[in-house]
């Protein structure tokens, strides 16, 4: 029975492993779960050292870092290889100067580098405000994405009560571990990227244990509170909130869903857009791919840059027309308004929802 545990252990290990690969290679903050596999791994020596009879040698629990180790190069290990053939090293390291930025727009800088010194000059007031503006931010996702808002209550009753249980506090550990890393890593050191869709997008990889612990949470206030007024009737009562936990989540999934109305604006614009544009053109857009996918047509994105810069990038690229709206980068606000005029960008025609057309010229 023990050797089968063992081989349950070291399989584990190997699924995480593979399951982080995956998760790098699906995006570049599933590096985090790296991270926090080694940190279960050291809480996992902690508990053995605390053991007087030991379940495991200290060779088993070397083995399961390198097993754990092995199954995620087992995924990233040639796309690793891949890159310092390319570049000279396993992984790019232009994504670390987004701890550096001092504005989400500059995650679409042209021709400019971020560091520490760069950082620094912005002034240690700023660097504090942006870490308690993204801290409130990063809560605010924490009650309305891994929570569902309504839910955020007795998951976390949930959460804390069976994690201070020694038989489900080991189960919930990983769980633990990875939201709190995840959390702290995207408010106080990816800040800006943080703030703008990269916690949000990755807190829904909490969402498998989320929702179960919210179910485990109704449970346990309805057991409280049958525990306090003898006429309710537990049973009842939990199928009832259990019909209306799963009535709430389709709800508030529609509302997210029904409230994108911008999708279909966008692209019926990008229709009117295309159809005076020759088959060749290449745009400068906000969103590239969307227009791409609309159009067919060549799309490269707006950096935050001058007008003079966007020359250079168009004269670079082959780009013919650049398309702007209400969201723009904010330093393209006089070309946009008409305040200052430029040679070489040609204002073309005016679409509506806010859009704009010029015309680059390159000679």
């Amino acid at each position: 029975s023990s050797q089968l545990t063992r081989r349950q252990t070291a399989v584990s290990w190997m699924v995480a492993g593979l399951l982080t690969g995956l998760a790098h290679l699906t995006r570049a903050d599933g590096l985090l779960l790296f991270g926090a596999g080694g940190l279960v791994w050291l809480w996992q020596v902690k508990d053995w050292r605390g053991e007087v009879e030991k379940a495991y040698s200290f060779k088993a629990l070397v083995l399961h870092l390198v097993i754990f180790l092995g199954g995620y190069l087992l995924v990233m290990g040639g796309w690793f290889w891949r890159t310092y053939q390319l570049i000279g090293a396993p992984m790019s390291p232009v994504g670390t100067q987004t701890i550096f930025l001092t504005s989400y727009n500059d995650l679409f800088a042209y021709g400019r580098s971020f560091d520490l010194n760069s950082y620094l000059a912005w002034g240690w007031r700023n660097i504090l405000m942006s870490k308690l503006e993204a801290s409130w931010l990063a809560l605010q996702t924490f009650i309305a994405v891994t929570g569902l808002t309504v839910f955020t209550f007795f998951f976390v009753w949930a959460w804390i009560r069976l994690g201070r249980d020694e038989k489900t506090g080991r189960w919930l550990r990983p769980f633990t571990i990875y939201t709190l890393v995840l959390y702290l890593v995207m408010a106080l050191i990816f800040t800006f990227p943080g703030q703008r869709g990269s916690l949000l997008h990755s807190s829904t990889a909490i969402w498998p244990w989320s929702m179960p612990l919210a179910v485990a949470g109704v449970d346990m206030a309805v057991d409280w509170v049958a525990s306090r007024r003898p006429s309710w009737h537990p049973g009842q009562a939990k199928r009832l909130f259990g019909a209306v936990f799963v009535v709430i989540v389709f709800v508030v999934t529609l509302a997210v869903a029904g409230g994108q109305p911008l999708a279909d604006v966008e692209a019926a614009v990008y229709g009117e857009v295309a159809a005076v544009l020759p088959a060749d053109a290449v745009v400068m857009i906000g969103t590239a791919p969307d227009f791409y996918y609309h159009t067919g047509l060549r799309a490269v994105a707006v950096p935050n840059e001058p007008p003079d810069v966007l020359l250079t990038i168009a004269q670079r690229y082959g780009v013919n027309y650049l398309l702007l709206d209400a969201d723009r980068p904010p330093i393209l606000n006089d070309l946009y308004s008409g305040a200052a005029q430029y040679p070489y960008i040609e204002q073309v025609q005016t679409f509506d929802d806010g859009f704009v057309l010029y015309r680059f010229s390159l000679e």
